[in-house]
């Protein structure tokens, strides 16, 4: 992580073992999900950043790991409750963000990839775009 103003290294983040191919921050800032080729989708707590302190994120208790295949794209809802995560084998997961039980699958109704996706910060929308974008309706889903 890098200090926007200034360039200067803040913290690295360890943990996955292949490449990252995405991140989201939570919206508070206090967290940042990843999403790599290792499959898993990593949580990882970033409340030090507001110390002021330059630690290690994860250092004692090691970012929250969720399995899945190659992870091409994460996303984090509105309220930091929900992780929503695109793989390889074309679904897209959604998981508590709480305590990493899988909520659900969302697969399209047709055999197409999920190219990418994000949660609408308000009204209970997620926008996923395959051979178009949809707009569906989750928040009866993630209740």
């Amino acid at each position: 992580m890098l200090n926007a103003s200034t360039g200067e290294l803040v913290t690295t983040l360890e943990g996955h073992h292949d490449c990252a191919f995405s991140v989201a921050f939570t919206t508070d800032g206090t967290g940042l999900v990843s999403g790599s080729s290792d499959n898993t989708v990593k949580f990882w707590d970033l409340s030090f950043l507001g110390t002021g302190g330059v630690v290690k994120a994860g250092k004692d208790t090691g970012p929250v790991t969720f399995r899945q295949h190659d992870v091409f794209s994460v996303g984090i809802s509105s309220n930091s409750r929900w992780i929503i995560s695109f793989s390889s084998n074309g679904t897209i997961r959604v998981w508590n963000a709480h305590n990493a039980d899988q909520h659900c699958d969302l697969q399209p109704r047709r055999k197409s990839w999920f190219e990418c996706f994000d949660f609408c910060p308000v009204g209970g929308y997620l926008a996923v775009s395959y051979d178009s974008i949809h707009l569906l309706k989750v928040d009866e889903i993630l209740d």
